[in-house]
């Protein structure tokens, strides 16, 4: 018996035998919590000015929500547009990687 979970042990932790790197689909998994999380907020925030002055310059064709960030305090999620430069602004949303929620909302770089 002893022999049969250690080869089951030593099966699952071959490298070999892991489809992909576990903290990549963590991180990639809380960017999508994170960005889901933005998304709702925004649609909250539609009299928010910063919110609208974002909009204005991103839409429904060209906006993309892109995860910059994810450590175990705070992820931070942007939403741009494809067509804009490193240097435009761009909505920024602070979220607690905790509760998933939007703690902080800005405009800028």
């Amino acid at each position: 018996m002893h022999k049969i979970l250690l080869a089951i042990a030593l099966s699952l932790s071959s490298p070999h035998l892991i489809a992909a790197e576990p903290t990549e689909e963590v991180v990639s998994f809380k960017c999508s919590l994170a960005i889901d999380a933005a998304f709702r907020a925004m649609d909250k925030q539609t009299d928010n000015k910063v919110t609208q002055e974002a909009l204005s310059k991103i839409d429904d064709s060209n906006g993309e929500f892109v995860c910059i960030y994810a450590g175990e305090k705070k992820i931070f999620v942007r939403l741009q547009s494809t067509d804009m430069d490193p240097l435009d602004n761009k909505l920024l949303f602070t979220v607690d990687a905790r509760t998933y929620a939007v703690v902080k909302t800005q405009f800028g770089r």
